[in-house]
């Protein structure tokens, strides 16, 4: 079924996920079913080009079979006729379904990153958009040109002349949709926001020869059309530069001797594809014979962070910084300036990346910077709020970047804000919503083949599962995440992934595959990691030592931890404040228990602060006041996200304890909702279900139960009471014994 009003197609009632340009094909094919459509009509139709090569039209139609389904060796639907075209051979049937109440079709300026006419009224129109440039050679040598040649082409017109360029991350984004035409200028005009819009094809004559043929658009009309030919393409790019500069109005630069080779235009197309490793190792085997430019240099600091070589990353970034100022290119000090703060928060460096992040935002307030580089300034300054756990501060940095992203017609940074925006709403116990916005970024970004967003959105993804407690959901999605990055060759985000999925193996009780993968991590990674990347591994070799009996080396483990969370005032201060509180409680050491609680003083999470002093009440003997603590965060917060889940389970089982059935019928009925994969959870759950009906409530429940304590090896150790209760009668007969800690403490 094509739904042409929500923009899906559903084969077999599952919806299947397909790029723009072959959902219009499958339209067009399905409009004129039974009919041999042609070659050139699809190209019209669906290109709205004649320029499209026949390999790409067959490339198409096959990814448009697989979406059906449909055979591609003896396919039964999209029939090809022989030196015609295409034939859909099936029965189509239209129906018409009004919308949805209070909803209305979603047109194309309603798209994410489209213009929005209404909000873009009042800003300044930029000179110009550097749109993709068609490769049509069939030369795997020059398979760099689609982004490669009009990166090189923006950055030179950004270096010799003063046109204001459409940002190139906002282009990449939007060019996976274009074609080559006079309307396609002119579609781009209107979206990004722009004066003129400038794309570029490459092709090679009979006799060898390259031809780069180009049309400058604006809204309205064709402004300019030109071809050069010659053997060497960067020489023809600086023809092309010479004719868009005299035709936007500026004195073309006198014919100087270019320091861009081929290299310099791999380097830039792999960096804009998202594939950090092989771009850098060709920057750097490269660097001996060009001179790169600032552009350059920012690009290389950031291909540096992402492959976790920190250190030369601020020292590129810093030299690139100090240059930039004295030319006065107050953009590229804001991207510089970002990029800093950016380093500077995974390091540790809190008051560094404050002071970055201050001045890149002063920059573009202040006027010097454009507009055009402040969603990458608040996505940043939102990043140091996250990390610091001030979850409101960064939901409206988040909030401010999606806006900005939006006016200017940036996608690329539209998508990433969006990641940082479901972070926050996961920090204020919104994990439905960050679940469905991740989702969304992940799709949209996988149809403008935006891999590294797509990447940022499942790791991003993994962390809002765990925090739920969907452990297996999480794992598939840092899977995903793990394989993109090992693609990319973004050692970084490679890290986070293995790391998230530690933590969730280890809360998940799978203990022997969290052992397996951090030793495997251990010798794929080796030393050189990120300070937050480091300070996670060891946080979470400190737990996998606790749960395997290791307590005195767990606790001096995570210790150390907590000391530097608290220097560079991570929002992991918190999660090793709360475990170091438990384990002390389970070792009868309420002294050092209690001097914890001041770190959580500044928790942003009330049910992680009230958890930790209910237990140190627990254990002191104060049952009422614990119970008190617990309940009233429980009536007042939510209890999504792992802490609100922890309290709400910690709570009932202290109510089925004390007996008060009411009370606990009120909150099971959602906690009955919650993961049952979290060991804790499930316990409570079977346990209330067995009680609740006076005997087992069906012939599993008891292997049910005797599988869950398996893999809660814990209460041996710490409550060797519960576990006899839970393998007795008398479990459907009274309540359980009362315990001096809260249940997750006894089954960690």
């Amino acid at each position: 079924m094509i739904d042409t009003d929500r923009h899906e197609l559903r084969v077999c009632g599952l919806t299947v996920e397909v790029q723009p340009l072959i959902f219009d094909l499958l339209c067009y094919l399905a409009r004129h079913a039974g009919r041999t459509v042609t070659k050139d009509e699809l190209l019209s139709a669906v290109w709205r080009s004649s320029f499209v090569t026949d390999s790409v039209l067959a490339r198409a139609v096959m990814k448009a079979r697989r979406a059906i389904k449909d055979n591609a060796d003896s396919p039964q639907f999209i029939i090809t006729v022989r030196g015609h075209g295409y034939r859909l051979d099936a029965a189509v049937e239209t129906e018409l379904s009004p919308p949805l109440a209070g909803s209305r079709p979603l047109q194309p300026s309603q798209a994410v990153g489209a213009a929005q006419p209404a909000a873009r009224a009042t800003e300044p129109k930029l000179d110009l958009a550097v749109l993709p440039f068609f490769n049509e050679t069939s030369d795997p040598g020059l398979s760099w040109v689609e982004l490669g040649l009009p990166s090189l082409v923006y950055h030179q017109l950004q270096m010799r002349s003063e046109l204001r360029l459409v940002r190139s991350e906002a282009v990449d984004a939007w060019t996976r949709r274009s074609v080559w035409s006079e309307q396609d200028a002119a579609l781009a005009c209107r979206q990004l926001n722009c004066r003129l819009a400038l794309v570029g094809r490459v092709s090679r004559r009979g006799d060898g020869m390259l031809s780069l043929h180009f049309l400058l658009g604006s809204e309205a009309e064709l402004e300019l059309s030109r071809s050069f030919d010659g053997l060497d393409l960067l020489t023809l790019a600086q023809k092309l530069v010479r004719e868009v500069e005299s035709a936007c109005g500026g004195t073309p630069s006198p014919q100087e001797e270019s320091f861009w080779d081929e290299q310099s235009a791999r380097i830039l197309d792999l960096a804009a594809r998202g594939e950090s490793e092989r771009a850098l190792a060709l920057l750097e085997s490269s660097l001996p014979r060009i001179r790169p430019d600032l552009r350059l240099r920012l690009v290389q600091a950031r291909l540096l962070r992402d492959l976790a070589r920190m250190q030369e990353s601020v020292e590129v970034a810093q030299a690139a910084l100090a240059e930039a100022g004295l030319g006065g290119q107050a953009d590229l000090q804001a991207e510089l300036l970002a990029e800093l703060g950016r380093s500077a928060v995974i390091s540790g460096q809190m008051d560094e990346a404050e002071r970055y992040n201050d001045q890149a935002l002063e920059l573009v307030l202040q006027g010097k910077a454009s507009i055009t580089t402040l969603p990458n300034v608040l996505v940043g300054r939102g990043e140091q709020f996250r990390f610091k756990g001030q979850g409101e501060e960064a939901a409206k940095a988040a909030e401010r970047a999606i806006s900005a992203a939006q006016a200017t017609g940036d996608v690329y940074w539209e998508l990433i804000a969006r990641c940082l925006q479901a972070h926050a709403l996961m920090a204020t116990q919104q994990l439905a919503r960050a679940r469905e916005q991740l989702r969304g970024v992940a799709r949209e970004a996988r149809s403008r083949d935006l891999l590294r967003v797509e990447l940022q959105a499942y790791v991003s993804l993994g962390a809002i599962e765990t925090g739920s407690r969907h452990y297996g959901a999480a794992l598939e999605s840092l899977s995903r995440a793990a394989t993109l990055a090992r693609t990319l060759g973004s050692r970084v985000r490679y890290i986070t992934s293995q790391l998230q999925s530690m933590f969730a193996l280890i809360e998940s009780g799978r203990l022997s595959e969290a052992a397996q993968l951090v030793a495997r991590f251990a010798d794929e990674v080796g030393e050189e990691m990120p300070q937050n990347s480091r300070e996670s591994l060891e946080r979470a070799k400190a737990h996998l030592l606790w749960r395997t009996g290791e307590q005195l080396a767990a606790i001096t483990q995570l210790e150390a931890m907590l000391h530097i969370a608290r220097c560079s005032r991570w929002f992991s201060r918190w999660n090793s404040a709360s475990l170091l509180c438990n384990w002390y409680l389970v070792r009868g050491e309420v002294a050092k228990a209690a001097s914890v609680l001041d770190v959580l003083d500044d928790d942003s999470n009330p049910a992680r602060r009230a958890r930790c002093q209910a237990a140190v009440m627990l254990k002191q003997g104060l049952r009422t006041q614990a119970l008190a603590t617990l309940r009233t965060v429980w009536l007042t917060e939510s209890s999504e996200g792992a802490p609100g889940q922890d309290l709400a389970v910690d709570l009932g089982w202290l109510l089925m304890e004390e007996g008060l059935d009411t009370e606990l019928d009120v909150l099971m009925s959602r906690v009955s909702a919650m993961s049952a994969e979290h060991g804790p959870t499930a316990l409570l759950q079977l346990v209330f279900a067995a009680r609740k009906q006076g005997q087992p409530p069906d012939p599993s429940w008891r292997k049910s139960l005797d599988e869950l304590v398996a893999r809660l090896p814990a209460l041996q150790r710490h409550t060797p009471d519960l576990l006899a209760y839970l393998r007795s009668a008398e479990l459907f007969s009274r309540a359980p014994p009362r315990m001096a800690l809260l249940l997750n403490a006894a089954c960690d």
